[in-house]
């Protein structure tokens, strides 16, 4: 996939066929018209607001609400079988956990999930990671050194160690330096819905013996890059996943390595657009 077209496949907006879910006045979800009219004819505690928007108006157990709109979904066949992740519900990346959702529901229902991507540093180079052409999503393409959605009631910080131990095998021992990057939004339309979320961005500087292996099976090799040639090794022919990006580009962009490449403007205009400055 050509720089362009990794741009444009995250920073897709709202569209006249997508209605919002809201939790109080703030959108946590997205779905198309097919999908709304399901939701209203199922739960009546549902609401249209004003224009095409549906607002979620709901008394009660917020994490109740969802297991029932998973429930009903399978029972229509709209849905695969459960996952039994949990995943934390936020409207703003910095802040509370607002509802535990079914992981199933986070596509269908284009809600706001939150994660981590690291970029694994070796001096001069840059660990990318293949992911296992058995993956539920993204099978076989390239992706950062490690990254994930943080599950409901878990601390960032215990997701990002349980990732990069899960999909790189690296421990606290492994890591020389920790740098803590920006956060970053997304969105991206799907067969299965419409993935939303926050990208919390962070490095790790890695010692010289480090190789990567992945614990879980979730990646099935891993290449060193020198950095400077990862914006050619990304075009080069092996896709990779959209969203990853957003890490490699911030990174990039903060080494100096997108000066004076035909790439420059467009990544640096593409970052400033998606990263979300914390208030307060």
């Amino acid at each position: 996939m050509s720089i362009r077209g990794i741009i444009d496949a995250i920073s897709q907006t709202k569209t006249g066929s997508h209605c919002a879910l809201t939790l109080g006045k703030k959108a946590a979800g997205f779905v198309d018209e097919s999908m709304a009219k399901w939701l209203l004819s199922r739960f009546p505690i549902l609401q249209r607001r004003q224009l095409r928007d549906i607002c979620l108006e709901v008394i009660g157990d917020l994490d109740e609400f969802f297991l029932r709109v998973e429930r009903h979904l399978q029972d229509d066949a709209r849905l695969p079988p459960a996952n039994p992740e949990m995943m934390g519900l936020r409207t703003d990346p910095f802040g509370p956990e607002l509802a535990r959702v079914p992981r199933t529901l986070a596509l269908p229902l284009g809600l706001l999930m939150a994660g981590v991507h690291v970029n694994g540093l070796a001096g001069n180079d840059m660990w990318l990671a293949r992911r296992s052409i058995t993956h539920g999503s993204f099978a076989g393409y390239l992706d950062t050194l490690a990254g994930g959605l943080i599950k409901a009631d878990q601390p960032m910080e215990s997701c990002l160690w349980e990732e990069a131990w899960q999909e790189s095998g690296a421990t606290r021992r492994d890591v020389v330096r920790i740098h803590a990057g920006p956060t970053y939004r997304y969105w991206s339309s799907t067969d299965a819905g419409i993935a939303r979320g926050y990208v919390h961005v962070f490095d790790f500087v890695l010692t010289a013996s480090f190789r990567p292996v992945s614990a879980d099976g979730s990646n099935d090799a891993f290449t060193k890059i020198p950095v400077s040639d990862v914006l050619a090794f990304i075009e080069g022919g092996i896709p990779i996943k959209p969203v990853s990006c957003l890490a490699i580009f911030d990174f990039l962009q903060r080494r100096g390595c997108l000066q004076n490449t035909p790439h420059s403007s467009a990544i640096t205009d593409f970052l400033a657009r998606h990263r979300i400055v914390k208030v307060g």
